[in-house]
């Protein structure tokens, strides 16, 4: 576990804060200028929720934006946003060529990130 705001323990929090928001109701998602944006049920957001979201807004913001991926050596790092997610909410179909494209790159000296990005870039275009 990390010890560093960035660190592991910062992110499974905000993970866990996040399952719980959206099991509540709550949507939690950034903003165009990278703000924390949550859109609640009335009542959702109870004084002790609001309390450890703003305590833990920007581990919450971290786990929003998902890592960066360096996709090539020589090219700047993109952020590449919750794709678990979205990879999860596909047709069978596409989730096994998305796998198969990506153990294709991985074998090609991919690492595992740069892989499944460039993977989910081929199956959605």
């Amino acid at each position: 576990m990390g010890d560093t705001p960035h660190g592991d323990t910062v992110t499974d929090t905000a993970n866990d804060l996040l399952t719980e928001l959206r099991a509540v109701g709550v949507r939690a998602f950034l903003g165009a200028d990278g703000a924390l944006n949550l859109d609640a049920p009335k009542g959702a957001l109870t004084p002790d929720l609001l309390a450890r979201v703003q305590a833990e807004r920007e581990g919450i913001c971290q786990a929003l934006r998902g890592p960066e991926v360096v996709l090539w050596p020589g090219t700047p790092p993109r952020i590449w946003p919750r794709w678990r997610q979205e990879v999860a909410g596909w047709p069978l179909e596409r989730r096994r060529a998305w796998a198969s494209l990506s153990a294709a790159y991985q074998r090609d000296g991919f690492p595992r990130a740069a892989a499944d990005f460039q993977a989910a870039m081929e199956v959605t275009t």
